[in-house]
Parts: structure tokens; C-alpha cells; sequence
């Protein structure tokens, strides 16, 4: 196992990045109204939380898109 390999793996997990990320044009630019309200079910990977969600359902939401976690809990099954 390269360490290099599990930082990359792990390190949204843990939110390291999210920083750099939210800098990035797609989250700064504007683009409010583009959803138009249409509904958005955001449902999280396997092993993910509905939290897990919040930092995507936030974006979409300023972007006109009106968002709703899958009310998981934890995915610990088909979806």
C-alpha cells in the first residue's frame, strides 16, 4: 500500500481538500436559478451518511435546485 494512494482515498472522508475545493470556479461562480426548482433526491455512496451529503445538496441548493437527503441514515444496502 502506497501512502500516497490511502491520503488520496481517505482524504474526502475526513474533508481535507474541501478548502481547495470550494475555491474552485464551479463553486464561486454564479449560477443561481439554473435548477429552475426542480426536486434533487441526493443519496450517498455505499457506507456514506445523508450528512455526508451537505456540502453537494448546499451548492445545488444556490443553484435553484431544491434538494432532499434519501433519509438512509447510513447506505449500508442497495441503492
Amino acid at each position: 500500500v502506497v501512502f500516497s494512494d490511502v491520503v488520496r482515498e481517505l482524504a474526502p472522508v475526513v474533508g481535507v481538500g474541501r478548502r481547495t475545493l470550494r475555491r474552485h470556479p464551479v463553486w464561486t461562480e454564479p449560477g443561481a436559478g439554473e435548477g429552475g426548482g426542480l426536486g434533487v433526491v441526493v443519496v450517498p455512496g455505499f457506507g456514506g451518511a445523508d450528512a455526508s451529503m451537505a456540502t453537494l445538496r448546499t451548492w445545488l441548493d444556490a443553484r435553484g435546485y431544491r434538494t432532499t437527503g434519501a433519509g438512509l441514515g447510513i447506505n449500508v444496502g442497495c441503492s
